[in-house]
């Protein structure tokens, strides 16, 4: 898979990247949720092990917490994540989470982002160890939608995975935004009455 990170080393600082990132502002901390499938292929190594089969034709969400990265800081840590990866009829397999703590404080859990001012790229690991079972999903920042040109993918740390089909990364509402929805959704109700009356 052609990593954004790798991408990132060899972009300029001179990318501006835009002040918000699915409408939220790059300097704050953000819960975000993230959903989508799986395919039945690995383009960059196999899908020969018992563990990466398993998530063919699967699904994947959950929600991570954290400062997203910007231009003058490419690179970020997540606080908290939760990511369920799911069989084909929707059973949870793997979870990767920050809760999920071996006790050895060499091998923890990780989860990053980076970006390259257009896209971000998503990278959630079992352990610290860079050969950890993980996840890796790209999104383009101005829609949040999985974006096929970098892709993304379950590995099972042994070199075979399973490739991203589709996906997005949508952003939790805030409490100070939902009286804003819930108006929102009155105001459609009540012209959905009227037009009703009207007829």
């Amino acid at each position: 898979m052609p990593s954004l990170i790798q991408k990132t080393t060899q972009v300029t600082l001179g990318i501006a990247l835009s002040t918000a990132v699915l409408g939220v502002a790059t300097a704050d901390a953000a819960t975000l949720n993230i959903s989508g499938t799986f395919g039945s292929t690995n383009n960059f190594g196999g899908i020969s092990s018992t563990v990466a089969s398993q998530f063919i034709n699967g699904s994947f969400d959950g929600t991570f917490t954290g400062t997203l990265p910007t231009s003058a800081n490419p690179a970020s840590l997540l606080d908290s994540w939760h990511i369920n990866l799911r069989n084909s009829v929707g059973q949870i397999l793997t979870t990767l989470s920050n809760a999920n703590n071996p006790g050895d404080p060499n091998n923890v859990p990780f989860a990053g982002a980076v970006t390259n001012g257009t896209d971000t790229e998503l990278e959630f690991l079992k352990s610290s160890n860079p050969q950890s079972e993980g996840f890796f999903f790209v999104f383009t920042n101005s829609t949040g939608q999985f974006n096929p040109s970098y892709g993304g993918i379950y590995v099972d740390g042994n070199g075979n995975g399973i490739d991203v089909a589709s996906g997005s990364v949508t952003a939790v509402p805030t409490p100070a935004l939902l009286p804003g929805l819930i108006g929102l959704g009155a105001a459609a109700l009540r012209r959905r009455k009227t037009t009703k009356v009207a007829a």
